[in-house]
């Protein structure tokens, strides 16, 4: 069991239920009505980024909403910069939560694991929250899938773990 840590004060109006599977993109709690999402990666959500930011944080935040499809045509490089075409992104993402578009990803409003984990404990709604507070405590939940292949021949791409699989 771990803690998911959250970085926001206020009420929960919402909470995830014990029991339920959190994957990428999914909300843990609202906090003042504000989600927060669940993002994966092994990257802590240290700092708030913006145009111009490098690191492997960027990457990581570009690979989770590259995989949740805000860039739907395919402009966002998944490197270590953060660009115009990263921006855009961000304020899609923004927009689809409630959140006013900055172009600023704020990771106060995400919580990142290494994968699909299932909610152990969680805090009973109209609880009050700081920031440090625990938002759940998760289990990591091993899920497998079997893919069949209808063809031989060589495999040439593999897909990231925890990505989502659509037949064709």
């Amino acid at each position: 069991c771990s803690s998911v840590v959250g970085r926001l004060a206020g009420l929960l109006p919402r909470s995830a239920d014990v029991g339920a599977v959190l994957r990428r993109g999914d909300v843990v709690v609202e906090i003042d009505e504000l989600p927060v999402t669940v993002l994966f990666g092994a990257v802590p959500a240290w700092r708030n980024l913006a145009n111009g930011d490098e690191g492997s944080d960027v990457q990581q935040m570009e690979t989770n909403l590259v995989a949740l499809g805000f860039d739907p045509d395919g402009e966002v490089s998944v490197d270590t910069e953060f660009d115009a075409y990263t921006e855009d992104m961000v304020e899609a993402w923004q927009e689809s939560l409630g959140f006013e578009t900055t172009g600023v990803f704020a990771t106060e409003h995400v919580v990142i694991v290494e994968g699909p984990v299932a909610v152990v404990e969680a805090p009973a709604v109209g609880t009050p929250v700081r920031s440090g507070d625990s938002l759940a405590q998760v289990s990591a939940r091993a899920e497998t899938t079997t893919v069949v292949a209808q063809s031989t021949g060589t495999v040439s791409e593999v897909v990231e773990v925890g990505a989502p699989l659509s037949h064709g």
